[in-house]
């Protein structure tokens, strides 16, 4: 439940829905926060945090939650070489991070023969939706790691997307025209899903947040 508050008007509006809270790297979803931690003891334990991210969580079962800091969620994503598409984004809570269990999970979810699911980490902003005549060649595919920490994937916090495939599907021959058809659906797909920027009309007044003990000193130095 989050309840928000607002002074100037002294309204309150309380909006309940489930989700997580997770640390901002850069642009993308970080480490995702137990429930029992307190923003007090985040901002001991790392003062560089200044921006999180707030997850709502879809309402069905299959989204489990992040309980023990020793798991790892990671997001998967199928590369299909045959048709050059990706099918859309999956949540996996690992507490094996080897690449033989995530192969065994990702066997299970898709139904690809375990020791073909071929595995690579995918770089960028998430979702990452790179170029989709890049990925056969410009990706790492299965490295030579036992784990996912291992250099190259490098996998120390959640959020990290990875792509995988059934290593038996052919990979589709593209002409240059239809590489370039290919472009210009990805092209037209991701100005769709680009969300529009509101341009303020006026300067906006900059919100400030302040702790109980500083509330309480500016009231006690105004004139009575």
């Amino acid at each position: 439940m989050f309840k928000f508050t607002s002074q100037h008007n002294m309204l309150e509006s309380s909006v309940s829905f489930r989700c997580r809270l997770r640390r901002k790297a850069w642009r993308n979803p970080s480490g995702i926060f137990t429930n029992d931690a307190t923003l007090h003891e985040l901002l001991l334990r790392d003062s560089t945090i200044t921006e999180l991210f707030v997850e709502v969580l879809d309402s069905g079962p299959d989204r489990m939650e992040v309980e023990q800091i020793t798991l790892l969620q990671i997001y998967l994503r199928r590369w299909r070489p045959s048709t050059f598409q990706l099918d859309p984004v999956l949540e996996l809570i690992l507490s094996d991070w080897t690449l033989a269990n995530i192969r065994k999970e990702i066997s299970l979810i898709s139904g690809i023969d375990e020791g073909n699911v071929s595995l690579a980490k995918v770089r960028g902003q998430f979702p990452c939706n790179i170029p989709a005549v890049d990925i056969e060649d410009e990706m790492h595919w299965d490295p030579d790691i036992i784990d996912v920490s291992a250099f190259p994937m490098a996998v120390a916090d959640d959020g990290a997307v990875l792509f995988y495939k059934d290593r038996t599907e052919p990979l589709a021959v593209l002409t240059d025209e239809q590489k370039k058809e290919v472009k210009e659906k990805e092209s037209a797909k991701l100005q769709k899903t680009k969300p529009a920027v509101k341009i303020p009309s006026k300067a906006e007044r900059p919100l400030k947040i302040y702790t109980m003990g500083d509330h309480d000193s500016r009231l006690d130095s105004q004139p009575n």
